[in-house]
């Protein structure tokens, strides 16, 4: 045995680095962690380290000859920190079967030796122009091959007991703790006796003193057993999805991660080892985490507080993360109590447990779970928070209870003045983040008229929003027709204003922020007993021309609504004989519109791609869908039917198909076809918020063109009347029309008398931003499913402008979608009988006007006519059964009258 030696390690080197700076998660990939330990003596002896520490191991030849096998070489390294001394501890272990600890040479590479790497300059991500330290202990004389810059105080020792190697380091971390990652890495120096040489790493990639890229990253825990958890690639699976869900939460609250987190949990994913997983989730999400809580084996629940700061905001909540170990894998909810008395209470405390998070724990031995904090005061305020997973649970002596002392930041009177272009008040929507991209007021729980399920808030001249200090970025729109506004605001220590002036001013469903001119509010299923209580059969009290909403019924959650929900517009009477609730409305959707046209109501499908579902983005197309959902479904069957009116005399049993808020292949193809076959059926915009889409109301919108003053009456006729089109608000198609006809007038029709030459044309204007937006999903069956960004042409500002005959695109136009109005216009041979429309697509569509040829009606394909027959007996298939006995022969002449319907226009097709 060879005398225990000690020697001092020898120095590193600081170099500067680049001008530009190495993004967080930049570095090799290798994560380790560091609990607390103590009473460590930098002596060689191991004796005085904890067992069961995570053992790391160093097997990588980054440079020189590669091991022979395990008894050649083999190295691993444990760790821990001591913050109240400021000290980080190694311990590395070698196995070397052939030993060279002395040379006349000089050279870093001419004997054994072990390197550590330290960069304790700042969290990654804020670097400033330092690389990381070199530590080195090489030979018996200690030989210093650095860069001879003068290290931090630090201890040095290695023993050598035979083959066997203890490097025992005690280095300084700079202030460095819990809240930061610190760059870390370690290099083993292999000389063997035949001459040959390799350099041995815990992390990849050589020159670690030059590059903050080429080392690993250490995460310093606050506890030894989650420092050693170790999981399999299925658990850090399991973990991984959790955690997406946590994500996903967090957006939906409006308090998103760091783009850093974020970018750190992004690369988790895409590791391949479930412990390296796991460890890079922990490193991300740790410095987020207001609390800890360890559930032992038999369920007892220890808490302490984590490593963010504790800051609230007066009146407002706020959302931080709570790091679970679950040894004991219990699945019950975690919760939290504030125990104080209710007379002196300051503080509401809660687990979300609202979609996408579950109610209870994961079972997963590391888990996060989101705490939600408000606060009724400002200051400085102390409180107990106490956490279990049930009754009895708590772990003995108040361990499960954490004494934390809040600073609660004030809030400030912020009055906003807001003007449209005419200088009159009026309503925008604002989106207000602070500089870490959290929403105000917090979207966790808002209270009436603002909602928690979308970001914006609305507000109008003279009103308010209560911000802490600091500085915020305002988002300010009224819909898109209008250019958005963005500003820095600064909120100081008091009372401030903030005015705004809005371009081409844009109201109340709350529609005024969004500039919709008329809203129809629709009773439906689950509030119907409730709603229809303010259902008047006139505009609603609360409109204010040009502002107008009345309430009206959509068939959702009763009645026919399994064979497609209905959109009732125009009623004079809201509820069929027969009672005064929704439970003995007819379950054949053309009973119902029979019972609305004799009221001389407007009827049609919402949400019509529902059940439609195809899978080609071709139109038209000629798959049969499943007609299995709630869009239009029923359809086409009821469009062949004519049924009495007000007056007796026949009207079409369907007026308009919705469009904009489902898929627009979906939508599209059965208007073509039906379109294709000789009806008439026009199309109107939907968004049916907050069901589809919760942004806001009017993503899909019907511009109508109305004579003299606006009202509902003369909107909802001008639908009928197929006088409008329909858009997504970013691109529009004025005037259309074909000839002299205008889109929506007389009957929208061009009459022929043989074959001849039309030219249509319309106002066209668009505006794309001048970026790609690289976040929008541009798959026609992805959400936003009516948006301008898909009709990007390729990388430039370009959209076509399409002139659409019997449902094909037979000539297009680019043009720049600056926001200009533009004049287009086509000219196009008519051979028989045709609906002409335009179209910008997937934003905007008009209706079609219609050219008569020879007085013949169109019958513009077979395929379309076969479509549509069988059709309905794929609709029969799937909603015969939803069909009320009593109605039963209804349906069955009902259907049997589409398919002689169509059979008939089948023969007299003459084109494929």
């Amino acid at each position: 045995m060879l005398k225990r030696n000690a020697y001092p390690a020898i120095c590193a080197a600081l170099l500067l680095i680049a001008a530009w700076s190495v993004p967080s998660g930049a570095h090799n990939g290798s994560v380790a962690f560091a609990g607390p330990i103590d009473g460590i003596t930098v002596d060689g002896d191991l004796s005085d380290w904890p067992e069961g520490l995570q053992q790391y191991s160093i097997v990588r030849v980054e440079s020189g000859s590669p091991m022979e096998d395990a008894n050649d070489f083999s190295g691993s390294f444990r760790m821990g920190h001591s913050l109240s001394e400021g000290k980080l501890y190694l311990a590395i272990e070698v196995e070397d079967q052939s030993t060279f600890i002395d040379t006349a040479s000089g050279n870093w590479d001419a004997s054994d030796g072990c390197e550590v790497y330290l960069d304790v300059h700042g969290p990654h991500g804020h670097f400033d122009d330092s690389n990381p330290l070199q530590y080195a202990i090489a030979g018996v004389t200690g030989r210093d091959y650095g860069h001879n810059i003068e290290l931090p105080a630090y201890k040095g020792v290695v023993e050598r007991t035979g083959t066997h190697y203890v490097y025992e380091w005690e280095l300084d971390l700079q202030g460095r703790g819990l809240q930061d990652v610190v760059g870390f890495d370690i290099a083993v120096l292999d000389r063997d006796a035949d001459g040959s040489f390799s350099w041995i790493s815990w992390g990849s990639q050589i020159s670690k003193a030059s590059s903050r890229s080429h080392v690993g990253d250490l995460q310093l825990v606050t506890d030894v057993a989650s420092a050693r958890m170790d999981w399999n690639t299925s658990g850090a699976q399991a973990l991984v999805l959790h955690v997406n869900r946590l994500r996903t939460a967090l957006d939906y609250l409006g308090s998103p991660l760091p783009d850093e987190t974020t970018a750190l949990l992004d690369s988790a994913v895409r590791l391949t080892d479930g412990a390296a997983t796991v460890r890079l989730i922990r490193q991300a999400l740790e410095p987020h985490c207001l609390m800890t809580v360890n559930i032992n084996p038999e369920s007892r629940v220890k808490a302490a507080q984590g490593q963010v700061a504790p800051v609230l905001i007066q009146k407002d909540w706020q959302q931080f993360l709570v790091r679970v170990y679950n040894q004991a894998g219990v699945t019950a909810p975690l919760a939290v109590s504030t125990p104080e008395d209710d007379s002196h209470k300051w503080i509401d405390a809660r687990i979300h447990t609202q979609w996408p998070m579950q109610g209870g724990l994961s079972g997963l031995e590391l888990d996060y779970r989101l705490i939600q904090i408000y606060s009724h005061e400002a200051g400085k305020r102390a409180a107990v928070l106490s956490f279990d997973v049930g009754q009895g649970t708590q772990d003995l002596g108040f361990r499960s209870d954490v004494t934390m002392t809040f600073e609660v930041q004030p809030r400030h009177l912020v009055t906003l003045g807001v003007r449209d272009d005419k200088g009159e008040p009026t309503i925008a929507a604002f989106i207000v983040r602070d500089q870490h991209g959290r929403i105000y007021p917090s979207q966790a729980d808002r209270l009436p008229p603002d909602f928690a399920f979308h970001p914006q808030v609305y507000r109008g001249d003279g009103e308010s929003l209560y911000l802490p200090t600091g500085e915020y970025t305002f988002e300010v729109s009224r819909g898109p027709e209008c250019l958005p506004q963005t500003r820095t605001v600064v909120v100081g220590d008091g009372p401030s204003e903030q005015n705004f002036d809005i371009e081409q001013g844009r109201n109340n469903v709350r529609t005024i922020g969004e500039d919709l001119k008329i809203g129809a509010a629709l009773t439906w299923g689950p509030g119907f007993d409730y709603q229809k209580q303010f259902f008047t059969g006139a505009e609603d009290v609360a409109s204010k021309s040009p502002y107008l909403i009345r309430y009206d019924v959509e068939v959702s959650g009763f009645g026919s609504h399994q064979s497609g929900h209905l959109c009732l517009l125009g009623l004079s009477s809201q509820i069929p004989p027969g009672g005064d609730s929704k439970h003995h409305w007819p379950t054949l959707g053309l009973n119902t519109l029979k019972w609305a046209q004799a009221q001389g109501a407007v009827a049609g499908p919402a949400h019509s791609g529902w059940g439609m579902r195809v899978d080609t983005d071709e139109l038209p197309n000629y798959q049969v869908p499943g007609y299995d959902g709630i869009g239009a479904n029923e359809y086409i069957v009821d469009v062949t039917h004519q049924v009495p009116g007000p007056d007796g005399a026949l009207v079409p049993a369907v007026d308009f198909l919705s469009m904009c808020d489902t898929p627009p292949v979906w939508e599209l193809n059965v208007w073509y076809h039906t379109l294709n076959t000789g009806f008439r059926t026009r199309v109107s915009g939907e968004t049916d918020f907050p069901c589809i889409y919760g942004e806001r109301v009017g993503l899909g919108r019907s511009y109508v063109q109305i004579d003299g003053e606006v009202s509902y009456a003369k909107w909802v006729a001008g639908v009928t009347q197929g006088r409008a089109y329909v858009s997504d608000g970013r691109s529009h198609l004025l005037d259309f029309q074909v000839g002299d006809t205008p889109m929506g007038q007389r009957h929208s029709e061009v009459r022929l008398s043989a074959s001849g030459r039309v030219t249509a044309s319309a106002s066209v204007a668009a505006l794309l931003d001048e970026q790609i937006d690289q976040q929008m999903d541009r798959s026609l069956d992805s959400k936003p499913y009516w948006h301008i960004e898909k009709a990007r042409k390729d990388s430039s500002r370009q959209v076509l402008v399409e002139l659409i005959v019997n449902g094909h695109a037979v000539a297009e136009k680019a043009i720049t979608a600056d926001g200009a109005l533009q004049d287009v216009s086509f000219d196009v041979d008519i051979e028989r009988s045709s609906w002409v429309a335009m179209r910008i697509f997937p934003s905007s569509h008009t209706n079609p006007v219609f050219v008569i040829v020879d007085d013949k009606p169109i019958r513009a394909s077979t395929r379309s006519a076969q479509w549509c027959l069988d059709s309905v007996d794929k609709c029969w298939s799937q909603k015969e059964r939803f069909i009320d006995q009593d109605e039963m022969d209804d349906a069955l002449a009902a259907y049997e009258h589409a398919r002689v319907v169509y059979r008939n226009i089948l023969a007299e097709s003459l084109v494929d």
